[in-house]
């Protein structure tokens, strides 16, 4: 529930939710572990949500989309913020960027 919460609010969390997903499908079937399984079917569920309410509902509310090219530069964003604000820590962002 709080992935799909999440989802909604940020539209580049699904891709976490998708990678969270994968790790505990991958932990399920190598640990056959119960616990691992519902993990995994919760991400899944909370994805297809995620579409579905992002895809086809905000289409039938008349909600507009935002452009794929914003929601991903977010990270950048940050990134630079943290460049321009804190001066002791602009090495260690320069590091992380190619």
């Amino acid at each position: 529930m709080s992935g799909l919460l999440a989802s909604l609010f940020r539209n580049n969390f699904v891709y976490a939710v998708g990678v969270m997903f994968l790790l505990d499908l991958l932990a399920a079937l190598t640990r056959h572990n119960k616990r691992y399984g519902i993990l995994s079917m919760g991400c899944l569920l909370g994805a297809v949500l995620t579409v579905v309410i992002t895809g086809p509902g905000y289409q039938m509310m008349g909600v507009a989309t935002s452009p794929k090219k914003e929601s991903l530069s977010v990270p950048i964003v940050q990134m630079s913020a943290v460049y321009n604000d804190a001066c002791d820590k602009r090495a260690d962002v320069a590091a992380l960027l190619p």
